[in-house]
């Protein structure tokens, strides 16, 4: 699958062979993974054109650029009794 987190014209060519009812993301960048400026977060699959910049927006929402990693989160975030 193409770059479908790039701006520049490549989201139409990338979902054009995927069927409408198929929405998905692929993370390629997870917390704490060094990138660089031009490099793919993520690859989405929008069902809806209509529905693309909403999902870009949605998934550029999703990440923070900073100069150090994260803090690591916790693995277990509470018990069910």
């Amino acid at each position: 699958m193409e770059n479908c987190f790039d701006r520049q014209g490549k989201v139409e060519r990338c979902l054009s062979g995927i069927p409408r009812s198929a929405t998905g993301v692929v993370l390629r960048a997870k917390p704490g993974d060094r990138v660089s400026a031009g490099d793919a977060l993520a690859d989405l699959a929008v069902g809806a054109h209509a529905q693309v910049e909403q999902a870009l927006e949605l998934a550029a929402s999703a990440y923070v650029i900073a100069a150090e990693p994260p803090a690591p989160a916790p693995l277990v975030l509470g018990v069910v009794a």
